[in-house]
């Protein structure tokens, strides 16, 4: 057995992450228990295309094969783009909190998802900045910058 510190996230891992988070989110807000019916549409509404946004940007980073210095760059920028809406769903989710009282329990799975999400991109955007950093030495590009 490989000791927890030396283990290495799975190539798919922050796919597999956004995947988790989109769901959660989709069946949180189907809750009436959770959300009253006048909040789907001005707050929670928001809140599922969030997570929708953080899903497709992996999901189409993760689809990039990656040939020249625009698609690295293309891919790196989706990252950076799914990164922004988690942040952006972690504000929205407290003030959701705030405002309809969210169970404390389901708001911290929430967060945790959102959380595990978030650092499974930034792992993922270190490798990939490190990587094209060697296949593409002469570039100028700020996102192979060191």
């Amino acid at each position: 057995m490989v000791p927890a510190g030396k283990r290495k996230n799975g190539e798919l891992c922050a796919s597999t992450k956004s995947k988790e988070l989109l769901k959660y989110v989709l069946q949180m807000s189907n809750s009436e228990k959770t959300f009253p019916k006048r909040a789907r549409w001005n707050t929670v509404d928001p809140m599922c295309k969030m997570a929708w946004h953080i899903f497709h940007d992996i999901s189409l980073a993760n689809g990039i094969l990656v040939q020249s210095e625009q698609d690295a760059e293309e891919r790196i920028r989706l990252q950076k783009d799914a990164v922004k809406y988690a942040i952006t769903l972690a504000e929205t989710a407290d003030v959701l909190y705030e405002v309809y009282n969210v169970p404390t329990q389901k708001l911290e799975a929430l967060t945790s998802l959102i959380v595990e999400t978030q650092n499974a991109i930034r792992k993922w955007m270190y490798s990939d900045k490190k990587s094209y950093r060697d296949k593409f030495p002469a570039s100028n590009s700020p996102y192979f910058a060191k």
